[in-house]
């Protein structure tokens, strides 16, 4: 499971779970979402929130450190 991509394409998914089936991922993502509905800024994507709140670490296109 991936998650911290930019909207616009600046940013890579990052991943953040490996091997998960579908209930892990429904676990995973219901309290992200529910967070994502109450703290974010006006128009932030989701991926944008992430990074914002610690989940993921952002990964720039240029960067050579894709995984770090």
């Amino acid at each position: 499971m991936y998650l911290g991509g930019g909207f616009d394409g600046n940013r890579l998914n990052k991943l953040f779970k490996e091997s998960i089936n579908e209930e892990q991922i429904l676990a995973e993502l219901r309290p992200l979402l529910k967070r994502y509905a109450e703290e974010r800024v006006v128009g932030e994507h989701f991926g944008d929130f992430v990074v914002r709140i610690g989940v993921v670490k952002p990964v720039i296109v240029a960067s050579r450190d894709f995984h770090a």
